[in-house]
């Protein structure tokens, strides 16, 4: 079984659209409004808070504590996904505490994380919820493992993460599935355990079985081959941990497909947002605004 924690604004929309999966899902935000047609022993509103308004620190004051929610909504034994926002003030310190809680009882967790460069301070929650995901597994001492989906467009983003859940969904059926176990996805996510690599925090690209030229600076560490034929082999350039999962279902006609996990990717993402963040504030030096200045008012500040 399935587990998908749907945190904030941005996780419990996309969880709202998931169907016909064999699936647990959830939804833990600060606000009730996005709770609209979810059934109520599914949500979790956090106590003393009404949204977050993009403030990550007000979302931090109230939710410390994932015990709660993990006994309420039991982690599963196969995987659990944490997916939010990391660019919002809800999803992005509620993913990663959970995520934190659930790598530190050794349950098999893969978070997806979807960003946003829409405003400053956008790219600012995205650049520190990275940052935390990295400081956590530095405190932990354990990998953790991001889809990290950049959200140019939300109906994309939305249907990238669902497509995402549903390979997931896939990779744990015993049903339709062989030669595939969850020691398996296990060694995938916790890299570190079977290569010479300490842990850290690997980026998930999706790809298909073929020749495929990493990025400079990276590295794949972890990789599942996803085939109907036993005798598939994985495409260059291999990796370091290999997992063969034989799909069964009669249904599933697709070509190969190789989930790999890199190393060396968080890096250049957070590069690329911290340079991007830069780009807009250099503009507001450029072109500074013009102030009003105001004089002859009154005590009470009216103008007359």
């Amino acid at each position: 079984m399935l587990n998908v924690y749907c945190c904030g604004g941005a996780g419990t929309n996309i969880g709202k659209q998931i169907s016909d999966l064999d699936i647990n899902i959830s939804f833990i935000d600060t606000s009730n409004s996005n709770f609209k047609g979810i059934d109520t022993d599914k949500v979790y509103q956090i106590e003393g808070t009404d949204g977050a308004g993009k403030d990550r620190n007000i979302t931090y004051e109230n939710f410390k504590d994932p015990e709660e929610v993990l006994i309420r909504f039991k982690p599963s034994p196969r995987l659990n996904i944490v997916m939010s926002s990391l660019s919002g003030g809800s999803g992005s310190i509620i993913a990663p505490i959970l995520t934190r809680e659930l790598i530190r009882q050794d349950y098999n967790t893969i978070v997806i994380g979807i960003d946003s460069t829409n405003s400053v301070k956008e790219i600012d929650n995205t650049i520190k919820t990275l940052k935390t995901y990295k400081s956590i597994s530095n405190s932990i001492k354990k990998s953790i493992s991001i889809f990290y989906i950049e959200n140019n467009s939300r109906k994309e983003a939305d249907q990238q993460a669902i497509r995402f859940i549903n390979l997931l969904s896939l990779l744990v059926s015993k049903e339709h599935t062989e030669e595939f176990d969850t020691l398996d996805l296990k060694n995938f996510i916790n890299f570190d355990k079977v290569t010479e690599n300490e842990p850290s925090v690997s980026i998930i690209d999706i790809n298909a079985n073929e020749t495929i030229i990493p990025e400079k600076n990276t590295s794949i560490v972890s990789t599942i081959l996803l085939t109907t034929n036993r005798n598939n082999t994985i495409g260059q350039v291999i990796p370091e941990y290999l997992s063969t999962c034989i799909v069964t279902d009669k249904n599933y006609n697709n070509e190969d497909i190789r989930i790999d996990n890199v190393l060396g990717k968080l890096a250049l993402i957070v590069n690329n947002l911290e340079n991007l963040k830069k780009e807009y504030q250099d503009m507001k030096t450029i072109n500074k605004f013009k102030e009003l200045d105001v004089g002859g008012s009154t005590e009470d500040g009216i103008v007359l």
